[in-house]
């Protein structure tokens, strides 16, 4: 099987749906639950409501194998990397909702909270707006709370990562391997030593954020399928090892609070492993890029992610990610003010919903009317 030279990977805008799905999923009842007006069931104890830092690692293995994939191809036809073309694209296709969204959580969404008499946002102080505009939003907890603009922290740190990605792609492109295995090891020492500080501080939430170890898993992948190695893929795409790593990703998914608990020998220790955040970037991240791979390459996997409904919403999940605190905080002020007794499974459906509706209504008017713009300016720093 001969890897696909081509820029386009079928299926991945499937998967980058679902992930944005679960990260809504996972932050609806951050804001309201069973205890408050109108009471809501509060899904987190359940392993599937729960998946939104797992959700976040897909999106950054997934990341560093399109990059990666982009500059290497960028490499083989030109024999360079225009370092200075692949900062303008970023800029067009991060920044512009990036700031957007920066600007609604400290311009517009004070007007709105009174509006709707929505509680104010604590996480919205000078000292964080700088850090904001610095593209370090990462660090913003350090001055206070992380509230409407805290699914902002893994922007950041994609953005510090490729900061220097074109740079060592372009002039250390035959060590690349070892450059990305050496960050990887590097990284799960530093989480261990940050696993071991209790009370966590600022430094070891800083580390264990950095989620760097799963952005070069995606690397790697995309070295990997450029390789002479590739040839494997047909083996590595077989129905055995197909059911093994779907089969894990679904447990995971589905039961990531009960089996790690469950007392089964060798299945509840791995499972520890795979949901714990301080190791679970490898592991989990070689399961997310083997589902990359298999969607993407292979035209015999189990998966079917592909086809125009997937496209669109694919396409949308950027704005869904950015947008999706704003639109729930929004949706809940609203059902607290006019939907104060209706039964508990009834405001449990209607805010789950809503919730997912209007965020990806925004998410979409936001892609049409703002996004394409950019992009359509950023096709003229692609390489021909």
């Amino acid at each position: 099987m001969q890897a696909k030279s081509t820029l386009y990977f079928k299926g991945l805008n499937g998967l980058r749906f679902m992930a944005a799905l679960l990260v809504v999923f996972a932050h609806v009842p951050t804001f309201i639950t069973k205890t408050s007006n109108p009471n809501i069931y509060d899904f987190r104890p359940f392993s599937f409501f729960s998946n939104g830092g797992l959700a976040v690692d897909f999106f950054f293995v997934l990341s560093g194998f399109l990059i990666t994939s982009l500059l290497l191809k960028e490499h083989e036809e030109s024999g360079t990397i225009s370092v200075k073309r692949f900062y303008i694209r970023r800029m067009l296709r991060i920044w512009p909702l990036y700031y957007l969204i920066v600007f609604i959580a400290f311009a517009v969404f004070p007007i709105l909270a009174n509006i709707f008499h929505l509680r104010p946002d604590p996480g919205l102080s000078v000292p964080q707006l700088l850090m904001y505009i610095l593209l370090l939003p990462n660090f913003t907890f350090i001055f206070g709370p992380r509230i409407l603009l805290f699914p902002l922290w893994s922007i950041g740190v994609e953005e510090q990562f490729y900061l220097i990605i074109a740079p060592v792609i372009k002039y250390k492109k035959k060590s690349l391997a070892l450059i990305f295995a050496t960050v990887i090891i590097v990284k799960l020492f530093l989480n261990f030593f940050a696993g071991q500080v209790t009370p966590a501080t600022t430094a070891t939430i800083i580390i264990l954020d950095l989620r760097f170890e799963a952005i070069c898993i995606g690397c790697l992948g995309a070295i990997f399928i450029r390789s002479r190695y590739k040839y494997l893929l047909d083996k590595l795409f077989g129905l055995p090892l197909q059911l093994l790593f779907f089969g894990i990703l679904f447990a995971v998914l589905f039961f990531n609070k009960t089996l790690p608990a469950a007392g089964i020998p060798v299945i509840s220790p791995l499972f520890s492993v795979l949901t714990n955040r301080i190791y679970n970037g490898v592991p989990m991240g070689i399961v997310f890029l083997y589902v990359i791979l298999c969607v993407s390459l292979n035209k015999r996997s189990i998966i079917k992610t592909g086809g125009k409904t997937f496209e669109l919403l694919g396409n949308i999940s950027y704005g869904m990610y950015m947008y999706h605190v704003m639109t729930c905080f929004v949706v809940i002020g609203i059902m607290k003010r006019f939907f104060l007794d209706i039964p508990v499974t009834t405001a449990t459906i209607m805010c789950y919903l809503l919730c997912v509706f209007f965020t990806m209504l925004v998410a979409y008017l936001s892609y049409v009317f703002f996004e394409k713009r950019f992009l359509n300016l950023k096709k003229k720093f692609e390489n021909a």
